[in-house]
């Protein structure tokens, strides 16, 4: 019986270790690929010229497009580097990318008007 106690304590231990590792992984994974999502979006001149939380929605775009999709934006770029982030939140909901993602779109256009 103690045997048998052993083995399942053993068991539960192993388990945890495994959880453990892929909880890890996970966060590890995750972080890496929000690294290189920041990555692309600071090619961008004006991404080092926006606040966090416009970085985040430049960050947001590159992963919903893509740096080549995102580069289509010409004229919310255009609105950004005037700092009119109230045209640059239009130029983004008059996209078909808002027509597709919808109140994504609607989300990140009114943080990028706010900040």
């Amino acid at each position: 019986l103690e045997d048998l106690q052993e083995q399942m304590d053993s068991r539960d231990e192993k388990e945890n270790e495994l959880k453990e590792f892929v909880k890890n992984n996970h966060k590890n994974s995750r972080d890496k690929i929000v690294e290189n999502l920041e990555k692309e979006a600071e090619k961008f001149p004006v991404f080092k010229k926006l606040n966090q939380a416009r970085k985040d929605v430049l960050v947001e775009m590159v992963f919903n497009l893509g740096y080549s999709r995102l580069c289509g934006f010409k004229k919310m770029f255009a609105a950004l580097e005037k700092g009119d982030y109230s045209e640059a939140a239009n130029q983004m909901l008059d996209s078909n990318w808002h027509k597709q993602v919808g109140k994504r779109a609607e989300r990140l256009a009114y943080f990028m008007r706010i900040g």
